[in-house]
């Protein structure tokens, strides 16, 4: 069945957001690790952070006259995402306890906390509070609420998931492969992907951002309990 004019339009509006969102932070990721490392580096992947909220939002609220995902999901919907998290806290934690030593050298991962200051516990429990907290809220409203809405529009609702989820771990993909060996990288972009698939999820089945989020804080919570292991030892 051929496409109604209104329909291209928003199929192509939906290519050109995806083309403008989706390269930047890893674009931004490279810059500040691998191309420009210093004060350009730091520079440019500031600024890919900035973008990558701001064009969503200016996009939405402008351009698509669209809502964020922000209604209170029900009581099931809470609860979903609650034990999402918490199962995501076990499985990774366990896995973590298993193979941990095999796939991460913590020397490594030491020397670059002691750059970061991350080797200091307040720093330390500074940071992993903004990414558990506000960083997961806005990789939710960017990469289901915006993302995954660009997917919906382009191949419904049964390839969208995967395909934000796939967009999502890619900037990941690119961060862990700057710091870890090939195996640790693959296993960790799969993690990702299966947790973008899990919040994708929850935000088509309860039409809301906040199952999703309570979630991806559970699995924020096991990497950050991952990481004080390795740099407090």
């Amino acid at each position: 069945m051929k496409a109604t004019p209104v329909e291209e339009r928003s199929r192509g509006r939906a290519w050109l957001a995806l083309l403008f969102l989706v390269p930047v932070p890893s674009f931004g990721t490279l810059a500040g690790l691998h191309w420009w490392p210093g004060p350009l580096g730091q520079a440019l992947y500031l600024a890919s952070k900035i973008w990558l909220l701001a064009f969503p939002l200016f996009w939405l609220l402008k351009v698509e006259r669209s809502h964020l995902g922000f209604r209170r999901p029900s009581r099931a919907g809470w609860l979903a995402g609650l034990a999402q998290g918490l199962l995501l806290i076990i499985v990774m934690l366990a896995g973590f306890a298993l193979f941990g030593s095999q796939l991460v050298d913590p020397a490594t991962v030491q020397a670059q906390a002691s750059e970061n200051r991350l080797n200091e516990p307040l720093i330390f429990l500074g940071f992993f509070l903004y990414i558990c907290l506000v960083n997961s809220l806005i990789e939710e409203i960017v990469w289901r609420g915006f993302v995954g809405q660009q997917w919906l529009t382009l191949v419904g609702r049964a390839w969208a998931p995967p395909l934000s989820a796939l967009c999502f771990t890619i900037h990941h993909t690119v961060a862990l492969s700057l710091q870890m060996g090939w195996v640790a990288t693959a296993l960790g972009s799969l993690g990702v992907f299966v947790g973008g698939m899990l919040w994708s999820w929850l935000y088509q089945r309860y039409d809301s951002l906040w199952p999703g989020w309570v979630s991806h804080v559970g699995a924020d919570i096991a990497v950050a309990v991952m990481a004080w292991q390795l740099i407090m030892g």
